[in-house]
């Protein structure tokens, strides 16, 4: 809900977001379940895909999640991912060492990256993470404040929809040098 509202805040209105639960209560799940979710999302014609998630890969390998990333990528299905919260290099991070993801930090409202946010090559823009406001699951007027890239990656979503909108015939990897020149 939160991520959602802050996509639903950033973008035209002309753009509609679709949810899928990949985690449970929790913020929990396993890397099938988020597939599952990738999948339905591709088979749902959306063009952009939020991943407010990510998960210890140990070293970067060409295995079945990674071939999903690349599947998307190739049908200019552009895929804004969360760095992580570790304070640590998101290296070893799935999907956030994917480059065919756009991989984002947060910063807070001085322009600097917390001590929290995860940082490294992979990263490829750094959004608003810090106090964050939107929406939130209790009610309809219920609205909080969190932290994190989880909050800064829906930012750059929004922001890629946004792209896309103006020039619906971009690929990911235009999407991605688009955002990098104007951040």
């Amino acid at each position: 809900t939160h991520v959602a509202g802050i996509i639903a805040q950033n973008t035209l209105s002309n753009v509609k977001i679709c949810g899928y639960k990949v985690l449970d209560k929790y913020g929990m799940g396993t890397i099938a379940m988020v597939m599952n979710g990738l999948q339905e999302a591709y088979y749902d014609g959306v063009s952009v895909i939020n991943l407010s998630l990510s998960g210890w890969n140990g070293t970067p390998t060409y295995d079945a999640q990674h071939q999903i990333y690349d599947i998307l990528t190739m049908h200019s299905i552009t895929c804004c991912v969360a760095a992580g919260n570790e304070g640590k290099d998101c290296f070893n991070l799935a999907p956030a060492q994917y480059d065919e993801c756009i991989t984002v930090a947060a910063m807070d409202e001085n322009d600097e990256i917390p001590e929290w946010s995860n940082y490294g090559k992979c990263v490829d823009i750094i959004a608003p993470g810090v106090n964050i406001s939107s929406a939130y699951y209790l009610d309809d007027d219920t609205y909080i404040e969190l932290s994190g890239t989880s909050m800064a990656t829906p930012f750059v979503t929004a922001a890629a929809a946004n792209v896309l909108s103006k020039n619906t015939d971009a690929v990911p990897q235009e999407v991605k040098e688009v955002l990098q020149i104007i951040s």
